[in-house]
């Protein structure tokens, strides 16, 4: 999975980790006598797990970046799930700038990514 594509999994985290928290209530009230829903409450535990190092990972890398500018708007765009148009207003941007903004947040994210 590439760099954008991870960062648009994020926009999703919630719905993502609602639905495992969902699923992985509904295994527990069934209880986990059976050798199949143990495997299936580990398995939803550590998708779970892995959301939230995913998370993380692309929090500390957004971090790394050297422009505070560039770290809010994708914090806002991917965490806080912002269109570009309700970052510009926030900001008090035009969106064009944003995107073109975002455009160049990206790259140097996929630089620092390979470093």
């Amino acid at each position: 999975m590439n760099l954008k594509q991870r960062l648009e999994r994020i926009r999703l985290t919630d719905v993502l980790a609602k639905s495992y928290k969902s699923e992985l209530s509904n295994l527990l009230r069934l209880g986990n006598g059976l050798p199949a829903q143990a495997r299936s409450i580990e398995t939803v535990r550590e998708r779970l797990k892995e959301l939230s190092t995913e998370y993380q990972l692309l929090h500390q890398l957004i971090d790394k970046l050297d422009k505070p500018l560039d770290q809010t708007i994708l914090r806002l765009h991917y965490f806080d799930k912002l269109s570009f148009k309700e970052i510009a207003i926030k900001l008090f941007h035009h969106k064009k700038t944003i995107v073109r903004y975002h455009k160049k947040a990206i790259e140097k994210l996929k630089e620092l990514e390979h470093q």
